[in-house]
């Protein structure tokens, strides 16, 4: 199409599309705004990721410490049979009165010495006595004695944080054996008392830390550490 020019009186060709400059500025633009689509989007779904790791570690977390808490405030300290309870002890070795408690420690991603190291300590503890049939008035009640002292169990309760298979387990073990799995991907769990040195804790109570470690599918590693105070129930 030809279009005539006013001031030349000559005649002049209308342009029939995009110069080749024009389009090359066009697919520049264009593969830069994708470019940030996919930065976006890939970020996005790093964060995603990262997000529902990190959920997945707090609620087994949170769980964990729940089950812990309620089986420390239902115990308390006690001596039966010339042992005192609960009983603390580090690196798997529970001691001469306790060896059958003895375990193999779970591998620590972070190494003794190193920022962020915890020395594991597991526990040995009972639970009261309910004798009382399933549906009698007083099932779910511990048992006393004619003093109206407590009455113990005689299973020995204890949590341990053990390898299998190359991951780390929480464990709940009665009388060193029948382990029940609260938790995995933990790197360690610590009970203190008032006798510990360097620990504020009032003498009817204890302290559970618990800290857990994973590496989500991106291998960022993603931890979550948990704390409470306990007072046991004859404190």
């Amino acid at each position: 199409m030809k279009t005539f020019d006013s001031k030349t009186g000559a005649r002049r060709r209308g342009r029939a599309g995009a110069t080749i400059l024009e389009v090359a500025v066009s697919s520049l633009l264009l593969m830069m705004t994708a470019g940030a689509t996919v930065r976006s989007v890939m970020d996005m779904k790093g964060a995603a990721t990262i997000a529902t790791a990190s959920t997945r570690l707090t609620e087994q977390g949170e769980r964990a410490m729940a089950r812990i808490i309620d089986d420390l405030r239902r115990s308390g300290f006690a001596v039966v049979g010339g042992r005192s309870y609960p009983h603390l002890f580090e690196d798997g070795d529970a001691g001469n009165d306790f060896d059958a408690h003895d375990y193999a420690v779970a591998t620590q991603a972070v190494a003794p010495g190193e920022p962020g190291y915890v020395m594991p300590r597991s526990i040995v503890f009972l639970q009261p006595a309910d004798n009382d049939a399933v549906g009698t008035p007083g099932h779910g009640r511990p048992d006393v004695d004619v003093n109206g002292q407590l009455m113990w169990a005689a299973e020995e309760f204890s949590y341990v944080v053990v390898t299998v298979n190359g991951r780390n387990q929480l464990q709940r073990r009665t009388d060193a054996g029948a382990p029940t799995v609260i938790a995995n991907d933990v790197e360690w769990v610590r009970f203190d008392d008032a006798a510990t040195p360097g620990v504020d804790l009032p003498a009817n109570a204890l302290r559970v830390r618990l800290g857990l470690r994973d590496v989500d599918a991106e291998g960022r590693v993603i931890t979550w550490n948990g704390e409470a105070t306990v007072r046991l129930r004859n404190g």
